[in-house]
């Protein structure tokens, strides 16, 4: 008979930002994992939702071998803070950054990779280019480094404008459920999600546009080893722009996924455990003992 599948465990904590707000952390994993995994994967979620849309990518991280653990975003989730706002993104940064130094401190010697999907990919971004490294590695899966011309609600000048004068306006966020995957299940699921909100203000437009541009300043210093994935019918984030970035990138190792017939959410799309399987594969390629390596399965190329 095959080996039973190992269980794996979601265990929910606070995580405790520099500034003192307690953020909500998630940890997945299963005793084999507990005992010494290859390594640490930090996951940074998108915009408007939360980690927890996120336990069937790390359950297959788990599987793999590796400890995946995530937070949901201030303003996000369970986590407290305004729907939607955020005064400066470096806030979202330090974060990130803080979260990954803690988890570099409870599993010291392993190493540590930062997984994010759109506005957690340029989280990711911004928090390699700007931080002290905690990271061995990177993966961004559609990351939001632009903006489709429909998402767009406004010039940035204006933007600039209607956030000095109401900076925490809550109005409508252009992304439909619809846009993220062509799997109807999620869909649903994302639309009844009481967790999820859909609506943003002129200050974390200006900041999110802000540290768009400031990603495309100076995309030399992200030369860790890089895996990036770019949804080829993405709705949302402007696919070329991924891709002028990926090629901008310092990094030696670096590979880019174009997913085919893809929407913007990849690690939700219909077939995402080929995507899956690629994220482990190349993990494993780099971190996983030899012998764990050698039963990895090879993915198809896109």
């Amino acid at each position: 008979m095959p080996d039973a599948v190992p269980a794996v465990v979601q265990t929910e904590r606070p995580y405790r930002a520099s500034d003192g707000r307690a953020l909500h952390a998630y940890t997945w994993s299963s005793p084999a994992t507990d005992q010494r995994p290859h390594a640490v994967v930090a996951i940074m979620h998108g915009y408007g939702e939360h980690c927890g849309r996120y336990r069937e990518v790390a359950e297959a991280l788990v599987r793999a071998g590796y400890l995946a653990c995530g937070f949901d975003a201030r303003g996000h989730g369970r986590s407290p803070g305004q729907r939607g706002h955020i005064a400066s993104f470096d806030r979202y940064v330090d974060d990130m950054h803080g979260f990954a130094s803690e988890l570099r401190q409870r599993h010291a010697g392993l190493p540590l990779i930062i997984l994010g999907h759109s506005n957690g990919g340029l989280i990711a971004i911004r928090t390699v280019q700007t931080r002290s490294p905690v990271a061995d590695g990177l993966i961004v899966t559609a990351p939001l480094v632009a903006l489709q011309r429909r998402h767009k609600p406004m010039p940035r000048w204006m933007a600039q404008v209607l956030a000095a004068l109401a900076k925490r306006l809550p109005v409508p966020s252009t992304v439909k459920s619809e846009d993220l995957t062509h799997d109807l299940q999620i869909v649903e699921a994302h639309k009844r999600d009481k967790l999820n909100h859909s609506r943003c203000t002129p200050g974390w437009y200006v900041a999110a546009t802000g540290a768009m541009l400031e990603v495309f300043a100076n995309p030399q210093s992200v030369n860790l080893p890089l895996l990036v994935f770019q949804a080829d019918g993405d709705p949302i984030v402007l696919g070329e722009a991924v891709t002028r970035l990926f090629h901008a990138f310092g990094s030696k190792d670096k590979e880019l996924v174009v997913c085919k017939n893809s929407l913007h959410e990849l690690l939700n799309e219909v077939g995402r455990e080929e995507t899956f399987r690629r994220i482990t594969s190349w993990l494993s390629a780099r971190w996983a003992p030899r012998a764990a390596r050698s039963t990895t399965p090879t993915p198809a190329n896109s």
